[in-house]
């Protein structure tokens, strides 16, 4: 019989095949295995997520800090800010719409809490009676929440009408009479007075 097989070519042909996409599968699901899970952010839709330092001692907050103060939270509100410094330059720190498509027309503002704090105390930075501190909101590094009537050790960065605090975790402790707790929990830096006066 031309053109035919016999059974044994036929199962060695079906077995050779088998054995292929065996291997086939095999080589891809090998490399299936190297691909990495994607992971969701916790970052809400919408919202900023960045890097902040951080910091192992009170010495180092101190320095990075251009007001260390201690003072009352007075008054909160909700607002927003426009991130663009500059406008339609070309500078993407300036304007972070600099390279991004269909994005001249829109504004810069993201949702922040301004915080007013009248200052009783001032460890390290210039003079001041009293402060606004500005802490982002909508993103997953929100700022620390500053309760009204509260006392807070506070480290920040910038001046006394625009402050933000050095980071979401570290940059608030709440005045416990001669204590200073931190307000999260994932900071485990314990204030050193010693290292506050310099």
């Amino acid at each position: 019989m031309l053109g035919m097989r016999s059974n044994s070519q036929f199962v060695v042909g079906t077995a050779k095949a088998l054995g292929l996409l065996a291997a086939l599968f095999a080589v891809l699901g090998c490399a299936a295995e190297r691909v990495e899970p994607l992971v969701e952010s916790e970052e809400p839709a919408g919202g900023v997520m960045a890097d902040y330092p951080w910091y192992t001692s009170t010495a180092e907050l101190v320095r990075a800090s251009t007001l260390v103060i201690e003072g009352r939270v007075t008054g909160s509100w909700d607002d927003e800010v426009d991130l663009r410094i500059d406008p339609g330059g070309d500078d993407p720190e300036a304007d972070p719409c600099v390279g991004v498509p269909n994005c001249e027309g829109e504004e810069g503002l993201e949702p922040v809490r301004i915080v007013e704090v009248e200052v009783s105390r001032i460890w390290s930075g210039a003079e001041v009676h009293r402060v606004l501190v500005y802490t982002p909101r909508g993103t997953a590094g929100d700022g620390p929440d500053l309760t009204i009537g509260a006392d807070y050790l506070l480290f920040l960065a910038g001046d006394a009408s625009v402050a933000h605090p050095l980071n979401p975790d570290q940059g608030a402790y709440r005045v416990e009479g001669d204590s200073y707790l931190p307000t999260s929990e994932a900071n485990t830096v314990a204030v050193e007075i010693d290292e506050l006066t310099g």
